[in-house]
């Protein structure tokens, strides 16, 4: 998912919940049991992605992501 540019976007979620509509429902979700709107696929997608960006400001590089 990178370059030797830099990062290439890929779009893992569209929707018209603002972020705080979004994250105060989490807990309520979790407790009914309501499916989520982003897959685990996706959200592990995100936490690679967000990995990534972290170890390329250490590294002060791009760093590729698998």
């Amino acid at each position: 998912m990178t370059t030797e540019e830099g990062a290439v976007a890929k779009e893992t979620w569209r929707g018209n919940d603002s972020w705080a509509a979004m994250h105060g429902m989490e807990l309520i979700d979790f407790v009914e049991g309501c499916e989520r709107q982003t897959s685990l696929e996706k959200q592990l997608v995100i936490q690679e992605t967000t990995d990534a960006i972290y170890r390329s400001t250490q590294m002060g590089r791009v760093v590729r992501i698998n």
